[in-house]
């Protein structure tokens, strides 16, 4: 496996870790992340950690795959 593999599947392993316990991780945790939504805590990691130089409303339309559901 090369170098670059087991970096992203050690981070992929941390923010699964974290997505246990979001609410250690929310500034208001009884209400951050508690309701079903299209961006849960773990897509919003990814989503951040992916994103490049473009819009927000283009960084979202490419993570949801030019989706017409998008967040």
């Amino acid at each position: 496996m090369s170098f670059a593999k087991q970096v992203k599947n050690n981070l992929l392993e941390i923010i699964s870790g974290m997505a246990l316990h979001p609410e250690n991780f929310s500034k208001h945790p009884e209400t951050d992340f508690t309701r079903n939504r299209k961006l849960d805590f773990p897509s919003l990691l990814y989503l951040i950690i992916s994103m490049e130089t473009g819009t927000v409303k283009d960084e979202l339309l490419k993570f949801f795959s030019y989706d017409k559901d998008t967040a």
